[in-house]
C-alpha cells in the first residue's frame, strides 16, 4: 500500500502513509479497489471542513494509530457520554492529551471535526466528536441562540427573530425551554396528574 495525498480546492494538504490510511474506511477502500494515490475531498454542502481540521484530525490518529479501545455498550436510552470515553482506562497523559486536543477554540471547530471524521470514515474519532458536542451542547446548558450562532445559522440573533418569532421557534425547536434537559416539564405535569 502507497502513500495517499489528500487534496482540497486544488491544493494538497497532508499526505497519509499506509499506516495511517488504514485508520480511515474510505481511504482504505479507495486505496484497495482503485489504487488511488490521491483524493479530493469534496464534502456536502454544509458539511465542510478546513484543511486545519484535516491536520487535527491526522494528529488523532498519529497518535491512535490502532484506534481508541471500544466502550462497553450501553442500553439504547442510555447515551455514551464525553466522561465514558475520558474515564476509559486511559493512562493520565492520555487523558490530558485528550481534553486538551477536544478543547476547541469555538463550538464549530468540534462540528467541523466531526464532519471530518464523519467523510473519511474514522469511526472513533467521530463518536468522540459527538460525545464532545453533545457534552457541550447538554452540560454547557447553551441558549436557543448559541445554537443558532454555533452553527452558523445566524451571526447576529438579535436581527433574526422578532419575540414572537423567538418564542415560536423555541416552542418548536427545544423538548424543554426550562432546563434543555430532555424531559418537557409539560409531559411530567401530565404523568403527575396521572
Amino acid at each position: 500500500m502507497t502513500s495517499i495525498n489528500l487534496r482540497k480546492e486544488g491544493q494538497v494538504i497532508t499526505e497519509f502513509p499506509p499506516n495511517l490510511i488504514k485508520r480511515s474506511r474510505l481511504l482504505t477502500k479507495l486505496v484497495e479497489e482503485f489504487s488511488s494515490t490521491e483524493v479530493d475531498l469534496e464534502p456536502a454542502p454544509g458539511k465542510d471542513f478546513s484543511p486545519a481540521t484535516i491536520n487535527k484530525l491526522k494528529e488523532f490518529i498519529v497518535r491512535f494509530e490502532s484506534g481508541l479501545p471500544k466502550l462497553p455498550k450501553k442500553p439504547l436510552l442510555i447515551f455514551v457520554t464525553y466522561n465514558d470515553w475520558l474515564d476509559n482506562n486511559f493512562p493520565e497523559d492520555t487523558r490530558e492529551w485528550l481534553e486538551e486536543f477536544f478543547k476547541p477554540k469555538s463550538f464549530y471547530d468540534l462540528v467541523e471535526l466531526f464532519n471530518a471524521a464523519f467523510y473519511l470514515q474514522i469511526d472513533d474519532l467521530r463518536e468522540i466528536c459527538a460525545a464532545r458536542i453533545a457534552h457541550s451542547i447538554i452540560l454547557e446548558r447553551k441558549a436557543p441562540e448559541d445554537f443558532l450562532r454555533d452553527f452558523g445559522i445566524v451571526t447576529q440573533y438579535q436581527d433574526f427573530f422578532t419575540p414572537e418569532e423567538e418564542a415560536k421557534f423555541i416552542e418548536k425547536e427545544f423538548i424543554n425551554k426550562n432546563d434543555y434537559e430532555g424531559v418537557a416539564a409539560e409531559d411530567d405535569e401530565e404523568l403527575n396528574k396521572e
